[in-house]
């Protein structure tokens, strides 16, 4: 609680209101990298690529390729879905928990026309106008559940939780912003593949050593983490069995 107390006032102070807000976009931008374009990018290459392969022979005749494709998007989708709203939804209960201001958002809900205002926040300011639902739409798009929600909630909500119309908001910016992720993740892959085979020879190598090095930080990864779960696992069983031997 104190740690709390001392986290708002540095946030609230003359230093804080400038530097909070660099801090917390610097985070949305590494979290946005690592899992909307690194992980779900990944992710929804190999489901492409893998229901390409298991589609086709069952189809035969027609157009395989694009089931495959179709079939591929739709498995990316589901995969990321619930992963991307457990995470927006932890954003937010941090979000709410701390009380900061670190987006600079519910500042901009107590815009004074009469103020100077830089260009950023007359531009948000500008497509809030727009009306909620192509807000919620382009907001979506450009981030993620967590950012539309605390954009679009209402000020006198103020890091009180979600009411029925904020989920509402939620659970329709994860499906717009996921099913966006697939579609251009699966029209990405599907452009590169067919522009590889026309380009030349040392742009070729160039892209498959990075494929290959993308592959081996992967397995680095899925190593690193199954290690971290089947740690855990053992110090749950270990803690279980000294409460039942207890």
């Amino acid at each position: 609680m104190a740690i709390r107390t001392w986290l708002r006032a540095i946030a609230t102070s003359r230093l804080g209101k400038w530097l909070t807000p660099i801090f917390g976009w610097a985070f949305i931008h590494l979290d946005e990298y690592l899992f909307d374009d690194y992980l779900y990018g990944n992710l929804t290459v190999w489901c492409n690529n893998t229901l390409v392969r298991i589609v086709s022979p069952m189809i035969g005749e027609g157009d395989p390729f694009w089931w495959g494709r179709t079939a591929g998007a739709i498995a990316a989708f589901l995969l990321i879905a619930p992963s991307a709203a457990l995470m927006c939804w932890l954003w937010l209960r941090w979000y709410d928990y701390w009380g900061i201001d670190w987006l600079g958002f519910e500042t901009m809900k107590e815009f004074d026309p009469n103020r100077k205002h830089g260009w950023w926040t007359k531009f948000r300011l500008w497509v809030m106008s727009w009306g909620e639902v192509p807000s919620l739409i382009v907001l979506s798009i450009w981030k993620d559940a967590f950012v539309t929600t605390v954009v679009l909630r209402k000020r006198e909500n103020l890091y009180g939780g979600l009411t029925k119309r904020d989920w509402g908001i939620f659970r329709a910016s994860v499906l717009i912003s996921v099913g966006y992720w697939s579609l251009r993740w699966s029209a990405l892959t599907l452009f590169i593949q067919y522009l590889f085979p026309y380009l030349p020879p040392w742009l070729q190598q160039g892209m498959l050593w990075v494929w290959h090095l993308n592959l081996s930080i992967l397995e680095w990864m899925t190593g690193f983490f199954v290690n971290i779960g089947q740690t855990l696992a053992e110090w749950f069983m270990l803690f279980v069995n000294l409460v039942l031997g207890a």
